[in-house]
């Protein structure tokens, strides 16, 4: 009898992956043979007409804001199903739950009825709910009702919202997107249904302060329901506000878009916060994902274009990473039966692949250079620049104006050597190449002497050790990254090699990760330095929008322009000169970001004098790129510099000395 049980979940598992595969691969056929990308209309439309009494029609057809997460929906599905295959219990049930739950999210991203959209909207919610309360953890049923009357609220708004758009103005009701799109309404009867719409839609995305169910949620549930969770449920929020509150109400989302914008950035700070005070992995991921929806929320309210498409390019993004997190956390736990993080140090050596394939996704979910996060953290952030500074920074930042004079003329005698281009439009244009003068011959000279004696000792010092070979690898990488930092010819270039010393750091600081010491230490360094290269990345999107440009070539000429026509608010760049330099501050472990520095020499001993060199070369190619002349002001950078660092030392020896007494 139970080999026959064993073969029937075999083969249910197997038509429901066959199943997942089928609808993957002709949605990816629709969309590369039958979906025409430069055509801003709905496309592939299916319409019959359903109850004749009020107009209730199934119509349903996809657009360019629809299709990217049709196809996330399919991929994700069919990952979790595979992810499913453990699950022994009642496994018909589960899977036809994970059937009718990908059903309701395609039918709700490809609705073209309001009321088929509340439908769908709501077919997914019943499975989820079941998914909770029958596979879920010890809290299940406590985390399961909590979900559904979180969302069931929402609902109601929802429908009030649907109900008021399909009933106003017409003696019949207007279910249709495209008419609804065309419909005006009174100002306050238009926010009355924008904010109806919003709560429901902030319950599923979430947005705080109705994010709480969300934890508990993913800490309860079955690893392969939060990969549906993560990857697709909060998305259909962000895809309703896009959809539903900018489409069809766009002159109340004109209105609160400011205040959508402040509060996707304080979700942004708060959750983060959250995130890292988190003893459970899956709690602390899914605080992250909170985090991560914040940007989205950002750019949906920057009312632009760029901030749009970099809320689209999030939503894609995190639906691959959280998932990937998800199953990574679930996987671990199946092996070694561990949630806290305080409990899973080390599992590195027994679980190798598995710890690279989560630093991997990590690093990803970090924005990493390189990676599907940093191309949206730019396309976010620029419509964020022009707000007022106040709501920036704050009022405390404003500093001296001669700092005005913080950019000018590359030497004369450089030399520059254009490469290849990295992205190029009829508006924006990003070449790859490098910059050769006086100071980044110095600096690479002394890269280069340094690195090499470092190497010429490590190979004696570390000939025991185990890591011998992944010790040579990082510290070519980090020696390569130094070089091309020093010799970048735009101010992208200089931002991504930045990230990569700072990734190299980060490895070679906790080089020998098993020790608890030294895993505190790289994690330290490498949250200090964060908080200097998000200052970095303000700065230099902060001179891009001065000047539309990143290439220091083109930069300070057109700089200079600015300033002598008198066309430069003095106040925003002294601020985004702050804010170039708060990099320098944290990488060269200048106070108050200079607490890194002590710890990071828990690191081998040849890393030490490699961090101190080279901190300071990327400290010095900071002040630099922020002179006012390459001719004029290098000395003076340099004398500041200097003066900086015998500060330190002088105020570490003081430190230390009363340390010992």
């Amino acid at each position: 009898m139970s080999h026959s049980v064993k073969i029937y979940d075999t083969v249910i598992r197997w038509y429901t992956i066959c199943i997942c595969i089928l609808e993957l691969l002709l949605t990816t056929y629709a969309f590369c043979y039958h979906f025409q990308s430069d055509d801003p209309l709905i496309q592939l439309v299916e319409d019959y007409k359903w109850i004749d009494f009020f107009d209730f029609h199934w119509r349903l057809g996809i657009d360019g804001l629809s299709i990217g997460p049709i196809l996330l929906t399919g991929f994700i599905t069919t990952l979790a199903t595979l992810a499913a295959w453990p699950v022994t219990r009642d496994s018909r049930l589960f899977h036809f739950l994970m059937l009718a739950m990908y059903s309701g999210q395609i039918g709700s991203f490809s609705s073209r009825d309001l009321l088929l959209f509340f439908i769908m909207w709501e077919l997914e919610l019943i499975p989820v709910y079941l998914l909770l309360a029958m596979w879920g953890g010890k809290k299940r049923l406590y985390s399961a009702t909590k979900f559904i009357l979180y969302t069931a609220g929402g609902s109601v708004f929802l429908l009030m919202g649907v109900l008021g758009v399909a009933l106003y103005g017409s003696n019949e009701p207007t279910l249709n997107f495209e008419t609804s799109v065309n419909q005006s309404y009174p100002v306050v009867l238009e926010i009355i249904f924008y904010i109806g719409f919003f709560i429901a839609f902030a319950v599923k995305s979430p947005i705080i302060p109705l994010h709480t169910r969300l934890p508990d949620t993913h800490v309860e549930a079955h690893y392969s329901t939060c990969m549906l969770l993560a990857g697709i449920l909060l998305k259909m929020g962000a895809y309703g506000l896009i959809r539903i509150n900018m489409e069809l109400l766009p002159h109340a989302h004109s209105i609160f878009s400011p205040w959508l914008m402040i509060i996707g950035t304080i979700q942004i700070i708060y959750a983060a916060s959250t995130s890292l005070g988190q003893r459970n992995l899956k709690k602390r991921i899914a605080y992250s994902s909170v985090s991560h929806m914040g940007f989205i929320i950002i750019g949906i309210s920057s009312l632009i274009d760029t901030g749009l498409n970099g809320a689209l390019l999030q939503i894609i993004s995190h639906g691959f990473i959280g998932a990937a997190h998800f199953f990574l956390a679930g996987t671990t736990y199946d092996r070694i039966r561990l949630v806290y993080l305080d409990e899973m140090g080390g599992i590195a050596i027994p679980m190798p692949k598995m710890f690279t394939m989560f630093s991997s996704f990590s690093m990803a979910s970090l924005a990493l250079p390189g990676m599907s996060g940093f191309t949206y953290e730019y396309a976010w952030i620029i419509p964020f620049i022009p707000l007022p500074v106040p709501m920036l920074i704050g009022a405390g930042l404003i500093l001296f104006p001669t700092a005005t004079k913080v950019f000018a003329q590359i030497n004369s005698s450089s030399v520059y050597q254009y490469v290849w281009s990295w992205i190029i439009n009829n508006d924006f244009s990003l070449d790859f190449g490098y910059l050769i003068d006086p100071l980044t011959s110095i600096m690479s000279i002394l890269i280069t002497t340094v690195g090499i004696m470092v190497l010429i000792y490590s190979d004696n010092y570390m000939a025991h050790d185990q890591g011998y070979l992944r010790f040579f690898a990082y510290m070519s990488f980090f020696s390569t990254s130094m070089l091309g930092l020093v010799t970048s010819s735009n101010l992208i270039q200089i931002y991504i090699f930045w990230e990569l010393v700072g990734l190299c750091s980060y490895l070679l600081i906790g080089f020998w990760f098993t020790r608890p010491v030294a895993a505190n230490a790289c994690q330290k360094a490498f949250v200090t330095n964060r908080v200097g290269d998000f200052g970095l990345l303000l700065g230099i999107l902060g001179f891009y929008w001065i000047t539309r440009s990143f290439e220091f070539r083109d930069l300070f000429k057109i700089f200079n322009n600015l300033i002598y026509n008198n066309e430069v608010n003095f106040l925003f760049v002294t601020l985004c000169a702050v804010l170039l330099f708060a990099g320098a501050v944290a990488k060269s472990a200048q106070f108050p970001l200079h607490v890194w520095l002590p710890d990071a020499m828990e690191g081998p001993t040849p890393i030490s004098a490699l961090i101190h060199a080279a901190t300071m070369v990327a400290a010095g190619i900071s002040c630099s790129s922020a002179s006012s002349s390459f001719q004029s002001y290098t000395l003076h950078n340099v004398f500041d510099l200097g003066y900086r660092n015998n500060n330190s030392i002088i105020r570490s020896y003081f430190s230390s000395c009363s340390k010992r007494h």
